[in-house]
């Protein structure tokens, strides 16, 4: 198969994966951001970094599921309930749950700074939310 043909046969695979990756980099600037000021600025959550995860978290999370919904893979749906749900779920499920147990591994077992352990934890979420997300929620 010739390399056009080929290129334009997963021309919107592509498409739509650069597009998550650029979503996933601005939702992980937000949690970055948010999670350094709580962590930072607000002394409840300097012992209490696994809180301050959770709320950063899911405000990216908010950020992502608009974002993608109507960019990356264009569905131009009016909110609906029921997709916003199941999209939390899966981001809970595949991101939350091991971000939290990356992180406390890193901090409190291995004792890593805490930013690089919530670095480790998006590499990992990253292809797990693709995949599904395109498979189960954005499906064409």
């Amino acid at each position: 198969m010739p390399i056009k043909a080929l290129y334009n046969k997963h021309l919107p695979f592509l498409q739509q994966a650069t597009k998550f990756i650029v979503v996933g980099f601005v939702n992980t600037l937000v949690d970055y951001v948010l999670y350094y000021i709580l962590t930072r600025k607000i002394s409840f959550f300097t012992d209490h970094y696994l809180v301050a995860n959770a709320i950063s978290f899911f405000v990216a999370v908010v950020n992502s599921y608009f974002l993608n919904n109507y960019w990356t893979f264009s569905t131009q749906q009016s909110f609906r309930w029921r997709i916003f749900i199941q999209y939390v779920l899966i981001y809970i499920v595949g991101s939350l749950i091991v971000a939290e147990l990356i992180l406390f591994l890193a901090v409190d077992i291995l004792n890593i700074y805490d930013l690089i352990g919530k670095a480790l934890a998006v590499i990992i979420g990253f292809l797990w939310n693709f995949t599904i997300l395109r498979r189960y929620i954005f499906k064409q």
